[in-house]
């Protein structure tokens, strides 16, 4: 079951982008303070390669949370959402990239939420993805439950049902 967050407003699709992000590609970000009241996280930094992302992530960072920042890197995007509210939510979602899970309360969002996370998901790997104008798009993962989720997510948000692919 998803926690919910006093200032973050779960119906917004930008939320969900963000949590799609995270699935992908966020890091947690410890809290190094002295006399942080026991708590562990200070906020979350999602990394993705340079492209149409910064000027959404700058957009979605100042709107979902007050306290985020956007900036570039060389090639790269880095979002950080500071804030013990937003790292809590996003972190129910798994501290460690192959430790990943989405859990099945994720189903009961609406196909536009769930859009939204698969669109955050794919951009966050492949920035230059245009939603819902191919037919055919790709999520790559080592974590094979992560995978299995997300077959239901695009399953329930598209009306298809997703063609697997494996390697070894």
């Amino acid at each position: 079951h998803m926690r919910k967050r006093r200032n973050l407003n779960p119906d917004d699709p930008r939320l969900w982008y963000v949590v799609g992000n995270y699935a992908r590609s966020g890091t947690p970000r410890r809290n190094l303070k002295r006399g942080s009241l026991g708590r562990k996280y200070e906020g979350v930094l999602i990394s993705y390669p340079d492209g149409p992302e910064y000027p959404r992530a700058k957009e979605i960072s100042s709107a979902i949370i007050r306290s985020s920042i956007a900036a570039r890197s060389g090639k790269q995007v880095h979002a950080f959402y500071s804030g013990i509210e937003i790292a809590e939510f996003l972190i129910q979602f798994g501290e460690k990239t192959r430790g990943r899970l989405l859990p099945s309360s994720i189903l009961s969002l609406s196909p536009e939420l769930l859009k939204a996370f698969v669109s955050g998901y794919r951009r966050a790997e492949w920035p230059s993805a245009d939603d819902g104008k191919d037919e055919l798009f790709r999520i790559v993962s080592v974590n094979s439950s992560l995978i299995l989720m997300m077959l239901h997510i695009i399953e329930k948000a598209y009306g298809t049902v997703p063609l697997v692919h494996t390697t070894r």
